[in-house]
């Protein structure tokens, strides 16, 4: 018998080695929230029939299935690469130099295909039963960054997926070490460093950076409700927005002159791997545009000054690459 409420709930996941068939969760993450839902099309008839006012309940079917929804955590220096390469779609690991337990997971563009997750939430019922809701076939359609003042760095997974059974047994969570240099931690805001062109940038009060990928996954067919496997159809739109303190016009102008520059955002952990390797993620932008606003003055206060980007590619720079330097051996 569990805890009767949400504190009782668990969320897993894993790669799925083939697309929408389902495997066993071997990540499990705290959590801040999960609107994972099954979305079921009703087919009905628009048919006449003489001095019928109600549709008949036999004049409509259940179609398309797909699954939606996203999960909001707290971005920890263990497992965060499982989403990261989902959504960016290529990861690799390395140990850097010197390092024995370090490795680090550097995360680009590249082609999502075949890549899937199955995402399983326990989601505890007021009979102290946490039941279990499996997900296949999950694709991380956009996934962002967000960190203010006085906040730990937060991710918000979007997804879609394939399907939704309840038979599946409720999987064992087994949660990171905590301790020691291996320790399992979250990042916050103190911990946080933002430059542009290279330049730090010590008046930052607030970040997001957005990936979307824009999956087309109304990818069905005849003969089939299910869903067959998003795939990249569009751009994928990777911006966001930095809130400063208006400290001169140097921010300004990169928006009134159209002037491009790299951003990075880093976040360092307080605790050492080993030696001085610190478990790290680093968001690199090599392309940023700037797109507004005009500072204003609504008030007494420090006038703060919202920049919006949006990350360009200049043929040759990768637009953005994930790094976290983490003790996870693998993704």
């Amino acid at each position: 018998m569990s805890i009767r409420s949400g504190l009782a709930a668990q969320l897993g996941a894993a790669s799925e080695t083939t697309w929408g068939t389902g495997v066993t969760p071997d990540h499990f993450y705290e959590f801040l929230s999960e609107d994972i839902n099954l979305k079921v099309e009703r087919l009905e008839s628009k048919g006449l029939r003489s001095n019928n006012r109600v549709l008949r309940t036999d004049r409509w079917a259940a179609t398309q299935q797909r699954i939606e929804g996203k999960i909001d955590l707290e971005v920890p220096t263990k497992g965060m690469s499982l989403w990261i390469k989902q959504a960016l779609g290529s990861t690799t690991v390395s140990t850097p130099s010197g390092a024995t337990l370090a490795r680090l997971h550097r995360s680009v563009l590249g082609d999502p295909y075949g890549l899937g997750l199955t995402v399983q939430v326990g989601r505890p019922d007021s009979a102290g039963t946490v039941q279990p809701f499996t997900y296949a076939g999950c694709k991380v359609d956009q996934l962002s960054f967000s960190n203010g003042v006085g906040d730990f760095l937060k991710a918000e997974i979007d997804l879609v997926g394939k399907s939704e059974t309840t038979g599946t047994g409720l999987a064992t969570a087994t949660y990171p070490i905590t301790g020691g240099s291996a320790s399992f931690a979250y990042l916050n805001w103190t911990q946080g460093a933002i430059t542009i062109a290279g330049s730090p940038v010590g008046v930052v009060t607030d970040i997001k950076v957005e990936i979307n990928n824009n999956l087309k996954s109304d990818r069905y067919f005849l003969g089939a409700a299910t869903m067959n496997e998003p795939i990249i159809a569009a751009m994928t739109e990777i911006s966001g927005s930095v809130t400063v303190e208006f400290d001169g016009l140097t921010n300004y102008n990169r928006f009134v002159n159209g002037t491009v520059a790299a951003l990075t955002a880093t976040w360092t952990g307080a605790t050492a791997i080993e030696s001085t390797t610190y478990p790290a993620v680093l968001i690199s932008l090599a392309n940023v545009r700037f797109d507004g606003d005009t500072p204003n003055v609504k008030g007494p206060d420090v006038i703060t000054h919202d920049l919006k980007f949006k990350v360009l590619y200049d043929g040759t720079n990768g637009p953005i690459t994930i790094d976290q330097t983490t003790t996870d051996t693998a993704v």
